[in-house]
């Protein structure tokens, strides 16, 4: 975040008052991203090739995802776009930061996939958590 604010100074970036919720999004990301890394642990640790899969799986991701493309490219309704949960994460910090928007359809979308997510990593980790052990 430092290196934002300095950047910003730097280049004399106007910062409008939606760039706060980029602090929302950044909270969304984060608890969304501690259930996939205990439900990715749980599968990597129990299925040894499950790594090296989910590695590619990442590389074909971000080609699929406006990384290194813009999302103005695609029709806005493109299911490369709506049903992306990487496009969600990432544009709840571009939008704020970027477009000065906010991004109601991402924050819903990664919202519900954090309700969904953490209930399927909770009921598959009290299944298999004795057994987690043995996996490693």
């Amino acid at each position: 975040m430092v290196a934002v604010v300095v950047t910003f100074a730097l280049t004399g970036y106007s910062v409008d008052y939606k760039i706060i919720f980029a602090i929302p999004g950044i909270l969304l990301i984060s608890l969304n991203l501690v259930w996939i890394s205990i439900i990715l642990g749980m599968m990597c640790a129990r299925f040894r090739d499950m790594a090296q899969m989910t590695q590619y799986a990442m590389q074909l991701a971000q080609f699929a995802t406006p990384v290194v493309w813009m999302p103005s490219q695609v029709h806005p309704n493109s299911p490369y776009l709506l049903f992306n949960p990487i496009y969600h994460l990432i544009e709840l910090i571009r939008a704020p930061i970027f477009e000065h928007v906010i991004p109601g359809t991402s924050f819903i979308f990664c919202t519900v996939m954090l309700v969904v997510g953490t209930a399927v990593t909770l009921v598959v980790f009290n299944k298999h958590k004795k057994l987690i052990n043995f996996w490693l």
